[in-house]
This record gives structure tokens, C-alpha cells and sequence, in this order.
């Protein structure tokens, strides 16, 4: 009795097709917030646009945030989307630094937490990203309002302001970073 070679060379074909996809699906989990990243000099970019704001007017910053939070307000979340269809956390930060601070952030929150200078929990002012481990090689993050307020993407409320007295936020903060 023979044996069929195409029934082998199928199997095969499939088993890699699912190793492959399995592959793709475990390395956009390790990105973070966001599907996209990039391979850059992690530095913050000022654009040349007349919408930059002085990131060191707390007042100014924290009614900028307030006016786009009414914007944005119960946007849904969609993993890499960056319009009011759907928004994911990093994609927020990344859209909000840059057309109402007119600065350039990274995309990912794994590139984000590189930006700035660390910055501890009494000393924040409005305008700063916080950042929080929501799993093993998983990272959110947020814009700090003051009043311990912060606005960021929800998974399942969209666009919103949480507080950093809950316990799940308090729980999970990895750090804070002060782009300016």
C-alpha cells in the first residue's frame, strides 16, 4: 500500500499556516496598546504648528483635556484605531499631544513611557501620561486631569475620566512621565 504524499504535504501546510498565525497573534499582545510601533529616536517632537500650548500651564492643559474629553467623550475602544469611530489608549495620547500640544509622541505605550522624565505621584500636573501594567506584557495609559482624575481609553466605556484612588488603577500604576 502506498501512502499519499499530498495528504502529508496538506497537514504540514496547515500546521504551519496555524504556527504562523499563532505567531502574529501572540506578537501583537507584546506591542501594547498599540499595533503600531516604530524604530526611532524616542524623543518628543515639537511640531511646527500654530496649536502648540505650553505644557507647563497647568490651567490651560487641564481645559484643553476637559474640552476633548467632551469631544471624545464614549468613543469606543478599537485596538489600533485612531478616530472617533474607535480609539485605543495609546492611539488617544498620540492624537491628543499632537493636535492640541502640537507635539509628536510616539505611537505605542511602549515607546510613550520613554518619553519624558519620570515623575512621582504628588508632583503631578495635568498634561503628564500615567502608565499602568493591565498584564503580563500589557500597557495602558492615560492623561493626567489633576485631582488624581486621569482620561483614557476604556475597553468597554471607550473614551472616559477614571481616578487614581480605584483600587484597579491604583493597584496596576507602573509610572508617570512629564512630556516637556
Amino acid at each position: 500500500m502506498r501512502a499519499c504524499p499530498l495528504n502529508i504535504t496538506s497537514y504540514i501546510a496547515e500546521i504551519r499556516f496555524f504556527a504562523i498565525l499563532f505567531l502574529l497573534v501572540v506578537s501583537s499582545l507584546l506591542q501594547g496598546c498599540s499595533p503600531f510601533s516604530t524604530n526611532r529616536n524616542l524623543r518628543t517632537l515639537y511640531l511646527n504648528t500654530p496649536s502648540h500650548i505650553d505644557l507647563n500651564n497647568s490651567y490651560l492643559v487641564q481645559k484643553i483635556l476637559y474640552q476633548q474629553l467632551y469631544k471624545w467623550q464614549g468613543t469606543p475602544y478599537k485596538y489600533g484605531g485612531l478616530n472617533k469611530s474607535g480609539i485605543d489608549c495609546s492611539g488617544f495620547v498620540y492624537i491628543m499631544f499632537r493636535t492640541q500640544f502640537g507635539i509628536q509622541l510616539p505611537r505605542s505605550s511602549d515607546e510613550q513611557i520613554e518619553v519624558g522624565h519620570n515623575v512621582t505621584g504628588n508632583r503631578l500636573k495635568p498634561g503628564d501620561l500615567l502608565f499602568f501594567s493591565t498584564g503580563i506584557f500589557a500597557r495602558h495609559v492615560g492623561i493626567y486631569l489633576g485631582g488624581n482624575d486621569f482620561i483614557h481609553v476604556s475597553k468597554h466605556h471607550g473614551v472616559i475620566i477614571s481616578n487614581l484612588d480605584n483600587r484597579y488603577w491604583s493597584s496596576n500604576f507602573e509610572e508617570a512621565r512629564r512630556i516637556r
